[in-house]
C-alpha cells in the first residue's frame, strides 16, 4: 500500500527497539524517519505513520494531537501491550474530540507477548 513510512514510538518501545533495530534495519524495511512521540515532529505529507507505544492516556492524547497536526496522511496503530475495551474507549474518545478518525487506517490492540 505505501512504499515509505515514519515510525513513531515511545520512551519504553525506544528502550526495547533500541538494541534489536539499527538505522539501516529501518531503512530495509522502508522507515525513511523515526521519531519519539515526546520529541518535536514536523509535517511529513505524503507518509503514512506506524505508532508502536503503550497503550496510555498520555499517548492516546499525542496520537489525537498529531492527527488533528496532520503530521502525517494515515496512521497505523500499534500497542505493544494488551489493550482492554475501556483504553480503546478512551483513545476513540480523544481521536474523536480532534475530528480525526478518517486518518487511522487500523488499530492492532493485540499484544506482541514480548513486552
Amino acid at each position: 500500500m505505501f512504499t515509505f513510512k515514519v515510525l513513531v514510538y515511545d520512551n519504553k518501545v525506544q528502550n526495547l527497539i533500541a538494541p534489536i533495530f539499527k538505522v539501516g534495519n529501518l531503512r530495509d524495511c522502508n522507515v525513511v524517519l523515526h521519531c519519539n512521540i515526546n520529541s518535536k515532529r514536523e509535517q511529513c505529507p505524503g507518509l503514512p505513520a506506524i505508532y508502536l507505544l503503550e497503550p496510555t492516556d498520555e499517548n492516546f492524547k499525542l496520537i489525537a494531537n498529531d492527527l488533528s497536526q496532520s503530521l502525517y496522511d494515515f496512521v497505523f496503530i500499534n500497542f505493544v501491550q494488551e489493550t482492554n475495551a475501556q483504553q480503546l474507549d478512551r483513545l476513540a474518545v480523544e481521536v474523536s474530540k480532534a475530528n480525526c478518525a478518517h486518518k487511522i487506517c487500523r488499530v492492532a490492540y493485540d499484544h506482541l507477548g514480548a513486552f
